[in-house]
C-alpha cells in the first residue's frame, strides 16, 4: 500500500509540535510494516530537508519513506480567501503530481488548517480515482481558538472554520485516536465523514538513561506551550507581558523552566520524572500523554478527548475534570504526598 502523508509540519524539518511527532512516527511506523510511505511537505522546508540528509540525520533516512514538495503560496493569492486557502489548493496539486506517476491508496491530511479541502472535492468529482483520502483528529484551529476564548467572526477565520468543516465532512474517513475524542467532534460538528477509531503507536524512540532521584520530592513535568487550552493560561502574561517572564517572576523553590527541548532529547527528560501533567481543557490525540506512557511514565491528565482515550487503559495515570482548576490543585497535592504510590506504578 502507498500511503501520502501531507502536512506542514514534519519532524525533524520543524522540531516542536504534535503534528510534526507524529507525522514522522506514522512514517516511520507505516514503512516499518512494508508500505510506501511519500511526505508531502512545504517546499520551504525543502532546503532544511537537504542539510539534514547532507549531515546523515536519521530523521530523514528511512527506509520506504520518500519525500516530495508542495509548493509554499506566495505573492498574489486572488481569487482565493486566504493563504490556508491557497495552501490546500497547492496540497491537491501535489496530490494529483505524485497521482499522475503512481498509484496513492491513502492520502492522509491533518485536521489543523483545513488543508484536506482542495483535495476532498477533486475525490468528489472523479479527478482523483482509487485513492481513499483521509483525516485525522489532531484538533482544529476551530476548537483551538474557541477554547482560548478568541473571536471567529472574521473572514480570515470564517474561511479557515470553513475549510476544517467541509475536510471533516466530505473526506473518505476520518481517523480518530478514540471514542472520547471523536464524540467531541460530533458535539461540535454537525456533519462528520464516517469514522475509524485509529490510534497510532510511536515508533520514533530515542535511546538513551534518564531516572528521577531514588529519593527527594515528586519530579513533576509539564510540556507543551502556554497557552489557554493547554491548561496554563494565556500566552501573555498580566500587562500584556511574557507569560513566561511574569511565572518566573512568581518563584516558587524547585520550578525549573527549560524551554523548548529537541525532540530527541525528550524521552530522557520524561524518563527524569515520576509524573507528566497534561492539564489541557481538551486534545484530540494528546501526543505529550501518549510519549509520556511510550516512557512508562504515569500521566496526571484533564478527563477530555484524546487524554481520557489515552489514560483508559488501566495504571495509565490519573485524570480530574477538564477546567477545574482547584481539582487539579487536589490531584497535584495528592500526587505529591503519594510518591510511593507513583513509583509503584513505574514499576508496574
Amino acid at each position: 500500500m502507498h500511503v501520502a502523508l501531507v502536512t506542514n509540519e514534519v519532524w525533524p524539518l520543524v522540531e516542536g509540535g504534535g503534528i510534526a511527532r507524529y507525522v514522522a512516527d506514522a512514517a516511520r511506523m507505516l514503512a516499518g510494516a512494508g508500505h510506501r510511505v511519500t511526505v508531502l511537505t512545504s517546499s520551504r522546508l525543502r532546503a532544511e530537508h537537504g542539510q539534514l540528509a547532507a549531515a546523515g540525520h536519521e530523521g530523514v533516512a528511512v527506509d520506504g519513506v520518500e519525500w516530495a514538495w508542495v509548493r509554499e503560496p506566495d505573492g498574489d493569492l486572488t481569487p482565493l480567501w486566504s493563504h490556508q486557502h491557497a495552501w490546500s489548493l497547492a496540497c491537491w496539486e501535489a496530490v494529483r503530481e505524485l497521482a499522475s506517476r503512481e498509484r496513492v491508496d491513502v492520502v492522509e491530511f491533518e485536521d489543523y488548517g483545513g488543508a484536506a479541502a482542495a483535495t476532498v472535492d477533486a475525490r468528489r468529482t472523479g479527478a482523483l480515482t482509487g485513492t481513499v483520502v483521509a483525516v485525522r483528529l489532531h484538533t482544529t484551529w476551530e476548537l483551538t481558538q474557541a477554547l482560548d476564548e478568541r473571536p471567529l467572526d472574521s473572514v480570515a477565520a470564517r474561511t479557515v472554520m470553513a475549510l476544517e468543516r467541509h475536510s471533516l465532512a466530505f473526506a473518505d474517513a476520518i481517523l480518530a485516536p478514540g471514542e472520547r475524542a471523536l464524540a467531541a467532534y460530533r458535539e461540535r460538528y454537525e456533519e462528520l465523514a464516517p469514522a475509524v477509531i485509529a490510534p497510532m503507536p510511536l515508533a520514533l524512540r530515542a535511546e538513551g538513561e534518564g531516572e528521577p532521584p531514588a529519593d527527594g520530592p515528586l519530579r513533576l513535568l509539564y510540556v507543551g506551550r502556554l497557552q489557554r487550552l493547554k491548561g496554563v493560561d494565556t500566552e501573555t502574561g498580566p500587562g500584556g507581558g511574557s507569560m513566561r517572564e511574569h511565572l518566573e517572576g512568581l518563584g516558587g523553590e524547585g520550578v525549573r523552566f527549560v524551554g523548548q527541548v529537541p525532540h530527541l532529547e525528550l524521552p530522557a527528560l520524561i524518563r527524569a520524572h515520576h509524573a507528566v501533567a497534561v492539564p489541557s481543557h481538551f486534545e484530540a490525540y494528546g501526543y505529550v500523554v501518549r510519549e509520556a506512557l511510550a516512557e512508562n511514565r504515569p500521566v496526571l491528565g484533564a478527563d477530555a478527548g484524546g487524554i481520557a482515550d489515552a489514560l483508559a487503559d488501566d495504571g495509565a495515570g490519573w485524570s480530574f475534570p477538564a477546567g477545574d482548576e482547584a481539582a487539579l490543585a487536589r490531584a497535584l497535592a495528592e500526587r505529591a504526598g503519594d510518591l510511593a504510590g507513583g513509583r509503584a506504578r513505574i514499576a508496574d
